[in-house]
């Protein structure tokens, strides 16, 4: 973070004549951006003193009190008096108003003078003065508000803006506050258990915005579902002749009566009838269900069977709360796989095989088919949280997780009081689990009424569970999406609820880059249907709209307000085989004179229209920097000493269908490593930046020099600045400074001189320990950019320089700065990474940024590079330098470390961090206590492990006895060192520890004779004693 400068009165009057040209935004409390666009031809006019007379007839344009939005604002003037004219803002989502007042809190630290000063640079005027915040009127409160928290002076400042408040939707329905998975507030539910507050799917929040629409249909394939049930009518139900496939007994197509409770219990979760005073709600309340019917035994063809006819009767989703063993069935496989070309939201339950579900099951259970088929698009695989975000008893811990519904804990009868709790509709009468049917289990008992009173009670049930209670609840999301933006396909639906999902549960959402943001136990995290359906908003166009993602949760408003890091899209991925299909993921291009790597861009129609035949995609490549600037760096331009950048190819998007995505494959053949070694030795990998180019959907803004702000305000461009660190790539040339690779920082401008800051940090959105504390992270500068240190006065924060242009970091948040650099000068730096064995934990992927500014106040952003690093899964070793030990003065030490079993350096440092030997083993003579620290360091992949020898120099000791053995007619001759203590003597103890003789010795001597010959045959002990303190002892043998 960049120091906050306190302003005098005219640096304040600077900076706001700045601003008044600058975006719309305010900022957060930590001083992050918000930003919104202004809409055009709409504006909020406040008449400070009422309307008074009103020729133009504004009155019916009342907003709330004496504020009205106009459209046309150019008559007020001749007709009013005493108004403002503010703006009305809008990210995509939400509208806010602007208004013509401002609210701050002041810092504790800010002293009168210094609020004197602001309040008459702005010329604010007080309306309010309540205990935590002012609110003051102003005439330009966006503007005012930016300058203002800048100053540094404010915990807090923004625009007191109207919002109008839509109210939460709760409905009317009998047992609406059971149902915690819509709305949980930690309500009491069954027996008096209660859940976390929102750990639900926000459903009445999704509600506000749509509760779907009747054209959209959801098969729901089970064992059928009830006519005409109380809580869901047949008009809210498509039941088609044929659609009962059967088992192994004779049965009839056209009868979808059910044969078993389940197929009422998915139904009612994702469609029961909502506002209707009874039972309960669905998902999705408007739209409508069609039964798809199996019975026991039913065949692999006839499920099939089953999947081809939802798809082929207007079913845009089908639910599946069913597995059908853990093998994948060809069959079935085909029909889904071609479902899915027809492009069919399928929504599978991963199966209920976790230990703790049932005894004997699985300790991380399996994911059973089909929810464990091959096929991706528009395939969603769910498993359950529960009323606490935690992963469910019986729920899958696996990477095939997409997703997860809050449903019960647990299965009937696992653990005391804890039941299924899922709330749902029931077969009627006393045919499905209301009474509770099943005296197997210990709880609930045999008999249980629940709900036990009420008409059609019996047609309800709170005792239902597990992923199929899920896998409903996501299919409804999905229906709701569809709801608000049918144009969408099938993989564009999944995309919105994986990366709208909630990421719950403290669990590692980092185990692997090949799913970045997914933990093996709640997927993509637990479903919002809320945020689901705002996205769907958001990606609504009547005209073309083409979009490649700057991050997973961009949904192509532009500007990109979503979006912490602008350099790192996950639509552009590079390989060095044409398996990019199969792995969407970036691996290190490998050079080969004759070979081709492969990018892979992936392009995105979120539009209702199809792309033209025109319509194409260009990449451009260029080498890994923070100062890249637009054109120059990427058109070819740049080839001295050697070409910097180029645009690779152009291809066709090939009348891109509305609502699909495709993925566009480039060969590259990439330039050899050799033509840069004069300029850079260290491993210097590619920034690569993908452009749409259409005359249908073209720039909204025009492109300028500044790359950042190209790629924020137009969602026909992505750029990906990422380099790998991973054990695949080059060999490390010095694994004393990490794991990593080289960048080039500098300036990007064609004239004149700039001043630049380097921060260093890691995503302030990962989970798990940050990489600070599992590595040692190393910042090499080359020689040029030392100098430039130097020269600026070697500023830096939570750095610990080496010398020679090497840094080791010791802080979370770090910088270099002021460093000064010429037009189109650069320099280069090289970030490593030495893991440590001992601090090594489950988390696998880490993501480290260098980001580039300008080292000014309020310095604009240049560039960054993300460091994805990946550490290995490998065997661990640890270093052993051995016992400590006590020495006599003049004596040798050996130092020696335990061999790690491969190829390392063996570094020994004194107590001053010093190296004074690399090798596994030394032998000198030491002159004082030290504490001797090993460092291992493996060649392959640079892993790191400590150890301490502590080495002390006795002052006083005995140094021999002779002769030893001996007789007991001999003397006994002693040789010590005592010179330093006040008093001395010798204690002889046997060997049953009894003191038997004591000898007063002279400190300063160095010897003395003892008569043994009182002593039998046996060991003896000889010890030291220096001012009453014992110091050493030697065994004596007496033959």
């Amino acid at each position: 973070m960049g120091k906050r400068i306190y302003f005098t009165l005219f640096s304040l009057l600077v900076l706001l004549s700045t601003l008044k040209s600058q975006t719309n935004f305010y900022y957060l409390s930590d001083g992050s951006k918000v930003f919104y666009s202004e809409i055009e031809n709409l504006y909020l006019v406040h008449f400070k003193n009422g309307l008074g007379e009103d020729p133009l007839e504004i009155s019916q344009y009342q907003f709330v009190g004496d504020y009205y939005l106009l459209s046309n604002t150019t008559e007020i003037e001749e007709n009013y008096e005493n108004y403002t004219i503010s703006k009305c803002l809008t990210n995509g989502v939400d509208t806010i108003y602007e208004n013509d007042e401002l609210v701050l809190a002041f810092k504790n630290s800010t002293n009168q003078s210094q609020k004197d000063s602001l309040i008459n640079a702005f010329n604010l005027s007080l309306i309010q003065d309540s205990s935590f915040f002012k609110q003051y009127g102003t005439e330009n409160p966006l503007e005012d508000a930016a300058a203002i928290f800048e100053s540094g002076l404010v915990k807090f400042c923004h625009p007191n803006f109207i919002i109008n408040p839509k109210p939460t939707h709760i409905p009317n329905d009998t047992y609406f506050h059971k149902q915690f998975y819509l709305n949980n507030t930690g309500q009491p539910i069954n027996n008096g258990l209660t859940g976390m507050a929102d750990a639900d799917i926000d459903a009445p929040e999704a509600w506000n915005i749509t509760k779907g629409n009747n054209n959209i249909i959801v098969s729901i394939v089970d064992r059928g579902i009830t006519s005409n049930h109380p809580d869901l009518p047949n008009s809210r139900q498509v039941r088609l002749p044929g659609a009962n496939f059967g088992g192994a007994f004779p049965y009839d197509p056209n009868d979808l009566t059910p044969t078993f409770y389940h197929g009422d219990a998915c139904a009612g979760i994702l469609a029961a009838e909502q506002d209707n005073n009874y039972g309960i709600s669905g998902v999705a309340p408007v739209c409508k269900i069609m039964p798809v019917k199996f019975e026991a035994g039913v065949s692999a063809s006839s499920l099939a069977q089953i999947i081809d006819f939802s798809a082929n009767n207007n079913s845009r989703i089908t639910s599946n709360s069913w597995t059908y063993g853990s093998n994948i069935i060809p069959v079935v496989e085909t029909a889904i796989r071609t479902s899915s070309v027809k492009d069919v939201i399928q929504v599978f339950a991963v199966g209920n095989t976790r230990n703790g579900s049932f005894p004997g099951g699985n300790i991380n259970g399996v994911v059973d088919f089909p929810a464990n088929t091959l096929v991706e698009k528009g395939v969603l695989r769910v498993g359950a949280s529960d009323r606490n975000n935690q992963i469910a008893l019986y729920s899958p811990i696996n990477e095939q997780i997409d997703i997860v519904a809050p449903s019960s804990k647990t299965m009937r009868g696992i653990l005391p009081n804890e039941g299924e709790d899922i709330w749902t509709i029931d077969v009627p009468d006393s045919a499905g689990r209301n009474p509770w049917p099943n005296s197997s289990f210990n709880f609930p008992p045999n008999g249980e009424v629940l709900p036990s009173s009420g008409i059609n009670h019996l047609a309800l049930s709170g005792r239902f569970s597990g992923t199929s209670a899920a896998t409903p609840m996501v299919a409804g999301v999905a229906a709701l999406v569809l709801s608000v933006n049918n144009c969408l396909g099938n993989n564009q639906v999944k995309d919105i609820l994986l990366n709208t999902a909630d990421k719950v549960g403290g669990y590692n959402y980092n185990w692997s880059s090949m799913k970045p943001g997914h933990s093996k136990e709640l997927g993509y995290g637990k479903v919002n249907a809320h945020q689901a359906v705002l996205a769907a908003q958001s990606m609504q166009s009547s005209t073309l709209d083409l979009l490649i993602k700057d991050v997973p949760e961009d949904f192509g408003y532009e500007p990109d307000t979503v979006a912490q890091y602008l350099y790192v899209s996950e639509d552009i991925w590079v390989r060095n085989d044409t398996d990019g299909l199969t792995f969407q993921y970036t691996e290190n291009p490998e050079y080969s004179s004759t070979d081709s790597v492969y990018v892979y861009v992936r392009v995105r129609n979120k539009s209702c229209v199809d792309a033209g035949v025109n319509d194409s995609l260009k990449l451009h490549w260029a080498k890994a920097s923070t100062a890249l600037s637009w054109p120059s760096h990427w058109d070819g331009s740049m080839t001295s000493p050697v070409l910097m950048g180029e645009a690779l190819d152009i291809v066709s998007l090939n009348g891109l269908i509305a609502g699909k995505d495709t993925i566009i494959r480039f060969p590259w053949l990439l330039p050899n490593p050799n033509d840069y070694a004069s300029i850079n030795q260290d491993i210097w990998h590619f920034c690569l930046l993908a452009r749409i180019l259409s005359t249908t959907d073209p720039m909204s803004v025009q492109e300028g020099s500044v790359l950042w702000q190209n790629v924020k305000n137009n969602n026909n461009i992505a750029w990906k600045n990422v380099t790998l660190v991973d054990k695949h790539q080059d060999v490390i040339a010095e694994p004393e400074y990490g794991l990593g690779a080289s960048i080039a920082i500098g300036n990007d401008e064609d004239e004149g001189s700039k001043t630049i800051k380097l921060d260093f940090f890691e995503s302030t959105i990962e989970f798990g320990n940050p990489l600070f504390d599992a590595a040692e992270i190393t910042i090499k500068l080359d020689e040029k950019a030392t100098q430039k240190w130097e020269n600026g006065g070697e500023e830096s924060n939570g750095l610990e320089y080496h010398g020679d242009g090497v840094f080791k970091v010791t802080d979370e948040e770090v910088n270099l700065s002021n460093l000064n650099f010429e037009a189109g000068e650069q320099a280069y730096l090289y970030l490593g990474v030495n893991f440590l064995t001992e601090e090594v934990e489950e988390k696998i992927v880490y993501k480290y940024h260098v980001e580039q500014s300008e080292d000014v106040e309020f310095g604009e952003f240049i560039g960054g590079e993300q460091f994805l690093i990946h550490r290995d899964n490998r065997n661990l070793f640890t270093a052993d330098a051995g016992d400590d030990e006590q020495l006599q003065m003049g004596e040798s030490v050996h130092l020696q470390s335990a061999d790690i079993g491969e190829a390392a350096f063996y570094r020994w440092y004194n107590e001053a961090g010093e190296l004074i030997y690399e090798g596994r083993d030394t032998t000198f003579v030491p002159t004082e206590n030290t504490t001797y620290t090993l460092e291992v360091i493996a060649h392959a992949d640079g892993f790191k492990d400590y150890d301490k020898k502590t080495v002390v120099i006795k002052e006083q000791y005995i140094s021999h006895l002779y002769p030893n053995p001996s007789s007991n007619q001999s003397q006994l001759t002693v040789e010590y060192e005592a010179s330093t203590a006040s008093s001395a003597y010798l204690q002889v103890l046997n060997s049953g520890q009894t003191v038997i003789a004591n000898h007063i010795l002279h400190p300063k001597q160095q010897q003395t004779s003892i008569n043994i010959s009182n002593l039998n045959q046996g060991n003896y002990i000889l010890r030291l004693i220096c001012d009453g303190v014992l110091v050493d002892a030697k065994v004596l043998t007496v033959n």
